[in-house]
């Protein structure tokens, strides 16, 4: 038994690998193993363990985890290893499961389709919260002229979600498109804003995070500008 998922497939004595998906929020898991013959043992990754009694918190990582039960006969020789891999979710995986039916990063799923016709990739939408299935390239943020002490800049102002842990987000500006984009303002794996051009970060409703992020040159320093967001993983 298991303290969170379903083992695929269902249990078998003689079946010896086994599968079990579990979200992200689990980050260890209980196993409570059971011997049909109370004459022999078992271990758990390498440790003792009594049968018909929870073992762990076994930790997991985001991603694979194996699990190894041996168990050994009453003669004390005779040994067999069941194999459970676990499968922790990552936010993205959990994302496409939601909308996509899958976890796999391939089809519709993939992080640069855009299943939609909009032409908007599914890791912008993911990591600016947009939803996948909005056909429209109006949910997208636009840069937007706005005062300030130093002078009237461009700025972009979006929605984040701290819990997409997976992404790297970037507000980034240039003057001339065959120009290196300069980075204003970075977001690495769900953590906080920074950057020289970071104006706010402020928290909006569900846990989301709203972000204001200008550009550093004035509009009336350079004959043109542009702002952008990059998603990369």
């Amino acid at each position: 038994m298991l303290s969170t998922g379903n083992l695929s497939p269902g249990f078998d004595s003689l079946v010896t690998s086994y599968t079990v998906r579990v979200p992200r929020t689990a980050s260890s898991i209980t196993l409570t193993p059971a011997l049909s013959d109370n004459s022999a043992t078992m271990t758990v990754n390498g440790n003792p363990a009594a049968p018909g009694s929870p073992y762990g918190p076994v930790s997991l990582v985001t991603g694979s985890n194996p699990v190894s039960i041996t168990v050994t006969a009453s003669d004390g020789i005779s040994t067999k290893t069941y194999t459970i891999l676990v499968t922790r979710l990552s936010a993205i995986e959990e994302w496409r499961q939601t909308w996509f039916g899958t976890i796999a990063n391939t089809g519709i799923a993939a992080d640069l389709a855009a299943p939609d016709g909009d032409g908007i990739e599914n890791l912008l939408k993911y990591g600016l919260v947009l939803p996948p299935r909005a056909h429209d390239r109006a949910v997208l943020p636009v840069p937007q002229k706005r005062n300030y002490a130093e002078g009237t800049r461009l700025a972009m102002i979006f929605t984040r979600d701290p819990v997409r842990d997976d992404v790297v987000i970037r507000v980034q500006a240039t003057s001339d498109f065959t120009l290196p984009w300069t980075t204003l303002a970075t977001s690495t794996n769900g953590g906080p804003f920074s950057g020289p051009g970071l104006v706010w970060e402020i928290e909006a409703s569900q846990g989301l995070k709203t972000v204001e992020v200008r550009d550093t040159v004035n509009i009336s320093a350079a004959p043109r500008r542009f702002l952008r967001i990059s998603v990369s993983r």
